[in-house]
C-alpha cells in the first residue's frame, strides 16, 4: 500500500537526514583529528557541522481540503428493454411426399405351354394267335394178339 507523503512528513525526513549527515561529518572530523591532532580535528568537525546546517523551515502549509462531495444522485433508471425476441423459427418444411408409385406392371405372362400332346394311344393289340394245337397223339396201337 502506498503511503501519501504529506509536506510535514517530507520536511521531517529532510531534517532527520541532514542531522545524520552533520553528525557523520563531525564524527569523521573527530576521528581524523585524533590521528592528526585533536585541535585540527575538532576545528574540521566544527566546520563540517556548521556547513551542514539545515535550511530554514518553509512555512507550514494547511492540509489540503478534500473536494466537496457532490450531492448523491439517484441511480439512473435503466432504459426499458425491448421484449426478448423469440428464437428464429426454422423455415416450414414441405409436407412429406408419398413415395412414388411404381409404374403399373403388366400381369405376369403364363409360362409357355408345351405343344399339345396327341392323346395317348392304346398299345397295339397283339395279333390273334391260333389256339394251341393239341399235342400229337401217338398212333393207336393194335390190340395185342393172343
Amino acid at each position: 500500500m502506498h503511503i501519501k507523503e504529506s509536506p510535514a512528513f517530507s520536511w521531517h525526513c529532510y531534517r532527520k537526514c541532514s542531522f545524520a549527515a552533520a553528525t557523520a561529518a563531525t564524527t569523521a572530523g573527530a576521528t581524523a583529528g585524533a590521528t592528526a591532532g585533536a585541535a585540527a580535528g575538532a576545528a574540521a568537525g566544527a566546520t563540517a557541522a556548521a556547513t551542514a546546517e539545515p535550511p530554514p523551515e518553509p512555512p507550514p502549509q494547511p492540509p489540503p481540503q478534500p473536494p466537496p462531495e457532490p450531492p448523491p444522485q439517484p441511480p439512473p433508471e435503466p432504459p426499458p428493454q425491448p421484449p426478448p425476441e423469440p428464437p428464429p423459427q426454422p423455415p416450414p418444411q414441405p409436407p412429406p411426399q408419398p413415395p412414388p408409385e411404381p409404374p403399373p406392371q403388366p400381369p405376369p405372362e403364363p409360362p409357355p405351354q408345351p405343344p399339345p400332346q396327341p392323346p395317348p394311344q392304346p398299345p397295339p393289340e397283339p395279333p390273334p394267335q391260333p389256339p394251341p394245337e393239341p399235342p400229337p397223339q401217338p398212333p393207336p396201337q393194335p390190340p395185342p394178339q393172343p
